[in-house]
């Protein structure tokens, strides 16, 4: 399973990527919302995992892609998103 983790905290997204890829999971990560949904839409992974507060483009805005950047590509089912105070 491919999971696309989107987070601006460079510990938060190291810390959680490493236990993503020990548990198995092929890890695709980044540091904000709009490389977020170029990666989306290039790798297509299975699941997102993002904060909800992300900078260029929210983590609210994300799994909707308001602006079609991803049209033609398959979106994935799930996304999990997180805000600071529940980290």
């Amino acid at each position: 399973m491919k999971i696309l983790l989107i987070e601006d905290s460079k510990f938060q997204r190291i810390a959680n990527g490493k236990a993503l890829v020990r548990a198995g999971y092929g890890v695709i990560d980044c540091g904000d919302g709009e490389e977020g949904l170029h990666l989306a839409c290039e790798h297509v992974p299975d699941v997102i995992v993002l904060d909800m507060m992300l900078p260029q483009v929210s983590g609210l805005d994300c799994p909707s892609d308001p602006q079609g950047r991803c049209a033609s590509k398959t979106h994935p089912h799930h996304c999990a998103e997180w805000t600071r105070s529940s980290q």
